[in-house]
């Protein structure tokens, strides 16, 4: 494997294990065995670091590449990141950051807008767009925090198709629909 490669697995690592605000650049090189100055080398900043991960967790998963243009396509997106459980663990793991830190909640969600939010962007409703795309990632979120993290029964036990057939009218409705607020 190639240095790039150590320091990826490096931070996924300590991810998994303790945080997004436990990859400090030393941590990272530490765990990877490599002077703390290769990061900033192979990938600019920590942050271009941490998008390269996401973007690959979100490369791994077939349909990708293919736009979503309505709710049951980014329900059934969501269930696919999450059913894995690699990338759960890294989600759940940038989850329990993201609540527990103002620092990680900042990196989570300067990736989440640049990698899966900008994918559902121009799909959604130009009126009031930024509350539409908050609501669809507040849904979303709170769906796979609790099937997966919190495992409600009835959410973590409900199958796959039953669970799409009832939240992708929500999800289309926060992208297509009347709000039902001024200028929409």
């Amino acid at each position: 494997s190639t240095t790039r490669d150590e320091i990826v697995r490096a931070t996924i690592e300590i991810v998994q294990a303790d945080g997004v605000d436990a990859a400090t650049a030393r941590a990272i090189a530490a765990r990877a065995d490599v002077d703390p100055a290769l990061i900033y080398r192979h990938f600019g900043s920590k942050e271009a670091l941490f998008d390269e991960i996401f973007r690959k967790v979100m490369a791994s998963m077939p349909g990708y590449d293919r736009p979503i243009v309505n709710g049951r396509q980014l329900v059934e997106f969501a269930l696919d990141l999450w059913e894995n459980p690699g990338r759960r663990m890294i989600g759940l793991a940038v989850i329990r950051s993201a609540v527990s830190s103002d620092r990680a909640a900042a990196t989570v969600r300067e990736i989440v807008i640049r990698t899966v939010l900008r994918r559902i962007s121009e799909s959604v409703r130009p009126d009031h767009h930024d509350l539409r795309t908050a609501l669809i990632a507040a849904q979303i979120v709170g769906l796979v925090l609790v099937r997966h993290g919190v495992k409600l029964p009835a959410l973590s036990k409900a199958r796959r198709e039953e669970i799409v057939r009832v939240t992708a009218p929500v999800i289309e409705h926060y992208m297509h629909g009347d709000l039902g607020l001024p200028g929409g």
